[in-house]
């Protein structure tokens, strides 16, 4: 069997996972896909990447796509020229097999040497790229390169966009040189473990464990992992090293950690769930929520982007720029609900949608009445950014939404209600078919924030056919008003377990929001 060349990516795998590592490289063909948000990461790299070659101008690209081979004798060329060279490659046959690496950036330090830049969409160095470094010093110095210094280059979160982008700026240089020669010695013994792991028939066996998840996520883990009991202990509430150590002792379904065990109260409460098989509630602590309220309630959401080069003036790297959002409107207990959203410009461009979105909140939001959101520090620092950046909104924010802002989170974060249904979460998205008995989020075509954002940024920067854009603003319009209707449908869930009806009034009603179709009126783009 022809022995399988090992590239940093592999390398950084097989350090993390040789399981991993054997069937990146002998069966990759059953990795599964990666996800549309992890497609998405996969793009916002690649935009680093390209801006990255600014903050070295004059440089060469080294061409991929007639193999290998040709990018090292390209290579070669061009190291003739001293000029920075993008995607530099080198083959090197270590003792232990065929090593190969692509250098982000090799820039020419001197008559013979050269510095070694490896570009992080991140804002800081980890520990995960020095063993990246390592490898690619190890191949290029195993083909005669003369380092200098080693580099990751990351992005400065310090760096607030006012005009165009200033690569200069946008990026700071760290050195980690001495991190490197302190673990180039384990290179090669790393390497020797991986081939042997690689020279094996069949996957090795590895024990699951932390490693499955740092320092990346695997594409595996659901193959890996498929032994566990659907109540495993791994999604005890906020479990940590209490989950791993039930996990060594043999423990992995949650019905069978003894009760006389000492937990956390929250945990306590989802253990007594699951073996009563019935909704946990605290009565008192949800009357006192639901006395916080003061009708009309708005329901809110937003949704962000969270680009790592700055989109807009007056922000940084990735900071939070919202493009949606969705009020539902009660304005009596058992009123009809009257919808409101905004959704910045579907068809692209360079527009900053935060003026308009926060003209419209205002206009939405009224005076009075709660202003009902799922984890509040979200919303709250969107809007504090924003009354930030546009100060005539500051005022409004400070004196009139700041203090009628109630989060719907904190009953459920509390577990005041928690139904052996959510499994261990208080999220949203655990919560509304658990209370509701709802669908919920199940087969949506975006189910999630960083969905919705990735899939916003592929239209904003036109990475999307035009024919695809209805369809995803459709989508994005959907997934942003579940939300405020699901928070809607979760609220009228808890006035009757507080044996409250949801009127005095209108005492018939027990807490069931009219089926009628809400009023919708949508902002920023045309109503559907």
């Amino acid at each position: 069997m022809r022995q399988p060349t090992i590239s940093k990516t592999s390398f950084i795998t097989g350090l993390q996972c040789p399981r991993a590592l054997w069937y990146r490289l002998q069966r990759p063909e059953e990795i599964p896909e990666p996800d549309r948000s992890t497609q998405a990461r996969f793009a916002m790299g690649n935009e680093v990447g390209d801006w990255s070659k600014r903050r070295f101008p004059g440089g060469v690209e080294v061409p991929w796509d007639r193999g290998p081979a040709a990018a090292c004798k390209e290579t070669a060329r061009l190291l003739a020229l001293r000029i920075p060279i993008y995607e530099a490659t080198f083959r090197f046959a270590s003792p232990y097999g065929p090593t190969l690496m692509r250098a982000d950036i090799l820039n020419p330090v001197g008559a013979d040497r050269w510095d070694l830049i490896e570009v992080k969409a991140t804002t800081r160095p980890k520990e995960v790229h020095v063993h990246d470094i390592a490898f690619q010093r190890y191949v290029a110095e195993g083909c005669g390169i003369q380092l200098r210094h080693c580099y990751v280059m990351h992005l400065d979160n310090s760096y607030l966009r006012q005009g165009p982008i200033d690569p200069k700026r946008l990026f700071q240089l760290s050195s980690i040189g001495a991190e490197v020669r302190s673990f180039l010695p384990e290179v090669e013994p790393a390497l020797e473990r991986m081939s042997g792991a690689l020279a094996l028939p069949e996957p090795p066996d590895v024990e699951v464990g932390p490693h499955c998840s740092s320092p990346y996520g695997c594409a595996l883990s659901s193959h890996c992992w498929d032994f566990l009991p659907e109540r495993n202990i791994f999604n005890l509430y906020r479990g940590g090293q209490v989950s791993w150590g039930f996990f060594e002792k043999g423990i992995y379904d949650r019905m069978d950690i003894p009760e006389d065990t000492s937990l956390a109260a929250n945990q306590n409460i989802q253990l007594r769930a699951d073996r009563t098989g019935e909704p946990q509630v605290d009565v008192a602590a949800i009357r006192g929520f639901l006395d916080g309220l003061t009708y009309p309630l708005y329901f809110m959401d937003f949704e962000t982007l969270n680009a790592p080069v700055p989109l807009f003036d007056g922000t940084w790297p990735y900071g939070q720029v919202p493009f949606q959002y969705s009020v539902h409107v009660q304005d009596t207990p058992c009123a009809k609900l009257r919808h409101y959203g905004f959704l910045a410009d579907i068809q692209g461009g360079a527009t900053d949608p935060r003026p308009a979105f926060l003209e419209g909140l205002r206009d939405c939001l009224g005076d009075s009445g709660s202003i009902v959101v799922y984890n509040a520090s979200f919303e709250k620092g969107r809007l504090r950014e924003g009354a930030d950046m546009y100060s005539e909104y500051r005022g409004w924010w400070e004196d009139n939404i700041e203090p009628r802002i109630v989060d719907l989170y904190a009953p459920f974060r509390r577990f005041a209600y928690y139904h052996p249904a959510q499994n261990g979460s208080a999220s949203i998205k655990a919560v509304l078919p658990a209370i509701t008995g709802k669908e919920g989020y199940a087969g949506m075509a975006i189910a999630d924030g960083g969905t919705a954002a990735s899939e916003y940024l592929r239209v904003h920067l036109g990475e999307v056919e035009p024919a695809d854009k209805e369809r995803i603003r459709a989508a994005l319009v959907e997934y942003c008003g579940l939300d405020t209707r699901g928070m809607a449908d979760i609220l009228q869930a808890l006035i009757p377990l507080a044996g409250r009806a949801c009127d005095v009034a209108n005492s018939h009603c027990q807490g069931t929001l009219p089926t009628t179709p809400t009023q919708t009126v949508l902002r920023g783009h045309p109503s559907p």
